[in-house]
């Protein structure tokens, strides 16, 4: 056995001793799985009531949500004041920008994942890692799919530690968006 597979077997059993099983689902998905460039999709239009919910929640907190057109490799993004370049140039407030090509459902996780990252924890989050593992482990418990987040998580897998440290911020976000 490698050095590697007794690490990993390690971290593993870690996780699954202090990890909520949601979260240790997500996190041993995240080891296993190789990173994708792009997520694939779902489509379809179930959750479009549940999109509606989720804006009236972030329009509560401060957060509207715009619909705006983006490029394809971008699902949305979360603008916290002006910027000079990118998709949130011109935004003077605070505000959550969704491609407006996307379907229903689609809207629904992108909502959640942006939603999530106007609630990561002050001055705990370091890099970009922790920030989008933060954020899609959120999204990922509010719509309940595991499969496509871990695929995209795989490219920050040395942050993956991250769901244990903050799983309390974690399921208070989802609370928050949820209810």
């Amino acid at each position: 056995m490698t050095v590697r597979a007794i690490v990993l077997v390690a971290l593993l059993g870690f996780l699954a001793v202090l990890t909520p099983w949601r979260l240790l689902k997500l996190g041993t998905l995240v080891l296993v799985s190789r990173p994708q460039a792009e997520v694939h999709l779902r489509g379809g239009n179930e959750h479009y009531w549940d999109v509606m919910e989720l804006e009236a929640h972030l329009l509560a907190r401060g957060w509207p949500v715009k619909y705006v057109r983006m490029p394809k490799t971008y699902y949305g993004k979360t603008c916290d004041g002006p910027e000079m370049f990118g998709p949130c140039m011109g935004e003077a407030d605070r505000v959550l920008l969704v491609n407006e090509g996307l379907s229903w459902n689609d809207r629904y996780e992108t909502l959640a994942h942006e939603g999530a990252h106007t609630m990561e924890p002050y001055g705990v989050l370091y890099n970009k890692g922790q920030q989008e593992m933060f954020a899609e482990a959120v999204a990922a418990l509010v719509v309940g799919r595991y499969r496509e987040p871990a695929h995209y998580l795989a490219a920050y897998k040395a942050d993956v530690l991250t769901l244990l440290i903050l799983q309390g911020d974690i399921y208070h976000a989802v609370g928050e968006l949820t209810r």
